[in-house]
């Protein structure tokens, strides 16, 4: 048996429709493309991430959308002048090669995302970030903002990939 069509690029708009009207929860998927040495060569943030919203959505139900692979890494760990992790000086890697951007575009960008799920309709938004360590707790601050500004009905949930997966 086929998997059900989640994901939105996969949707006509009446396919999309009848899916949300089905079944209303959006899930987001949210990380960074970042070198993570020889071992893995970008990362698997935002992978890891959308892999899990859309196994949710297929057993569950609701509707994907297209990832968010643009994070916040404030901190300039990717350089070569010793102030890094350690081991980037020897890999050689002069600049920041993450796929970030400043936390204040991140923000409203989210905020962004949760307002739009709400003026589509659906009744809950469920954001999966596969870079933790932090960021979850500052999503979850955005999304009581967004409620707590906007007196929204729309539920949020905000986890890292850790967090949805049971041990």
């Amino acid at each position: 048996m086929a998997e059900p069509k989640v994901r939105w690029e996969e949707l006509l708009p009446h396919e999309f429709v009848a899916a949300r009207d089905a079944c209303p929860v959006a899930y987001m998927a949210y990380g960074l493309t970042e070198p993570h040495g020889p071992y893995n060569a970008i990362g698997l943030d935002w992978l890891k991430a959308q892999a899990l919203v859309v196994r949710a959505a297929q057993a569950h139900g609701g509707l994907v959308a297209p990832p968010c692979a643009w994070h916040i890494q404030e901190i300039p760990e990717f350089h070569d002048d010793g102030q890094g992790h350690g081991w980037l000086p020897q890999v050689g890697v002069k600049q920041n090669l993450a796929s970030a951007i400043p936390s204040d575009l991140f923000y409203r960008l989210m905020l962004y995302h949760l307002r739009a799920m709400d003026a589509r309709g659906f009744h809950a938004a469920i954001l999966v970030t596969g870079h933790y360590g932090g960021i979850e707790k500052v999503m979850r601050k955005l999304a009581e903002f967004y409620l707590r500004q906007t007196g929204s009905p729309i539920q949020v949930a905000t986890l890292a990939d850790n967090e949805v997966i049971a041990p």
